[in-house]
């Protein structure tokens, strides 16, 4: 996912029209640390989905520096402690804030000089590229997730991420189709790989997206 589409994802985590896969979209930007999202999610600690309260924990103690002790306090055996959390952290998480922890955050600007391609290996979020693979829908290059793989996707939206298949070894092989709606042809095929990130790129080579995007043969 491109820098660019960042502040368009914490839109749609905030958009109720995203409300069934907002804890997906939270998890996504956690993975980018931004800061706008960053303040939301010091308000999100007590939510009632598990998925925003977990996202929100592991980015903020992150960005504390490890100050929340997420990991130590509230996982038992890889299992979260969700109800902990709720009762511990949103109390800490603003003292830690208002006492200038965002003053450790970077601003916008050099939030977006770090993030660019090359000054991290985070690429495609890893969580956005699963979530899509597993519930077979496309996300557009500007976020909006298209549900009916029926439905054209436009052109000229950057990229989307479309589920699909890439022959390998003759055989078709699930993967996340990387679609240019601008220049109108498929870059690359993201397969599931156990090597991290996660993902392994392959050639668009006979690659078949689920859905069809205007313009792109």
């Amino acid at each position: 996912m491109p820098v660019e589409a960042v502040p368009e994802l914490l839109l749609a985590a905030d958009d109720p029209a995203h409300a069934a896969v907002r804890g997906l979209l939270w998890y996504a930007l956690a993975d980018w640390a931004y800061p706008p999202a960053l303040a939301r999610m010091v308000h999100l600690l007590d939510d009632p989905d598990d998925d925003v309260v977990i996202a929100s924990a592991f980015a903020l103690d992150t960005a504390s520096g490890g100050l929340l002790r997420v990991e130590a306090r509230f996982l038992e055996r890889g299992w979260p402690d969700y109800d902990g959390m709720r009762a511990a952290l949103p109390g800490e998480a603003r003292r830690w804030w208002d006492a200038g922890g965002y003053a450790a955050l970077p601003d916008e600007a050099a939030w977006r000089q770090a993030a660019q391609p090359g000054a991290s290996d985070r690429g495609l979020d890893p969580a956005l590229l699963g979530w899509v693979l597993e519930h077979q829908i496309a996300v557009t290059g500007r976020m909006a997730v298209v549900r009916d793989l029926a439905e054209e996707l436009p052109a000229g939206h950057g990229t989307h991420l479309v589920p699909g298949t890439v022959p390998v070894d003759g055989k078709p092989v699930k993967g996340v189709v990387l679609v240019d709606s601008d220049a109108g042809r498929i870059v690359a095929v993201l397969v599931p790989s156990p090597e991290p990130p996660g993902w392994h790129a392959l050639p668009p080579d006979g690659a078949v997206p689920a859905a069809r995007t205007a313009g792109v043969p």
